[in-house]
């Protein structure tokens, strides 16, 4: 019977012979429901972790830690949650208008050239609010550095999908140089020191810089960084170690770059 009832199940039956097989069949595949509901759920959990409901936030912590730099009475922060599936890199040479979701002006931003004393700069009008959040601005002539949180440019064939102020925005790929990194892939492309939100981690650890060698998931293999790897590293201990790196979107560790 289970046989006759798993075939007719394979195949377009009528509805009242659906109805029987199912009754029939309750008891012993209530186990097996139940393991499918589970794993849509986990499933379903999953996609959530990386793709956090708009206007998230996670702890925060130190704010200064997270205030990265001053421009033109203009403060930008990074933040501990992660948005869309990694960090889009945008390479201004050129006006750029920011746009809301209905495709009205959010911001702009305007580069131009300079000449001083000390030869030609790049400067930059930036028509945003008094405080941004991104994943990493740094306007100033030496840096030039513009990354956002975004999805994966494959999605849209003509707009980039970036985050600011933990919101949507769009910006126009017509004309654009960006480069776009997973968030595997940016996070293996820092520098990370660790957070008092990692666990099984002493206060010495968290004075290293260390370089991530494996991801698996929520955890991640770092090897600790030796003094002649960035100017910036003041301590140095050789330590390698699995630790947990983030919490469904929001991460533990601090991305550094030595620039």
């Amino acid at each position: 019977m289970k046989r006759k009832i798993e075939g007719l199940l394979n195949v377009f039956i009528p509805l009242y012979s659906i109805v029987i097989g199912i009754t029939m069949a309750s008891c012993n595949n209530g186990s097996q429901t139940a393991a499918v509901s589970k794993a849509v759920n986990e499933h379903s959990q999953k996609n959530k972790e990386l793709e956090p409901v708009v206007g998230a936030k996670c702890p925060e912590g130190d704010s200064s830690h997270l205030n990265i730099t001053a421009y033109k009475g203009i403060s930008f922060f990074t933040e501990n949650t992660m948005r869309g599936s990694g960090v889009v890199h945008l390479s201004i040479d050129q006006p750029i208008d920011i746009l809301n979701l209905d495709k009205t002006i959010y911001g702009r931003i305007v580069p131009s050239i300079v000449r001083g004393a000390d030869g030609e700069f790049t400067d930059y009008e930036i028509n945003l609010p008094e405080t941004v959040i991104a994943r990493q601005i740094i306007p100033h002539n030496e840096l030039r550095i513009f990354e956002f949180d975004a999805q994966s440019p494959d999605q849209d064939s003509t707009h980039l999908t970036v985050y600011i102020n933990r919101e949507r925005k769009l910006i126009l790929k017509k004309d654009l140089q960006y480069s776009f990194l997973s968030w595997n892939d940016y996070i293996k492309s820092a520098f990370v020191t660790l957070t008092a939100a990692v666990q099984n981690i002493s206060i010495a650890e968290r004075k290293y810089l260390y370089q991530i060698l494996e991801i698996k998931d929520d955890s991640i293999l770092i090897r600790s960084v030796p003094k002649p790897a960035c100017d910036y590293i003041e301590d140095y201990k050789p330590i390698s170690k699995w630790v947990k790196w983030r919490t469904d979107h929001c991460k533990l560790i601090e991305f550094n770059f030595c620039y």
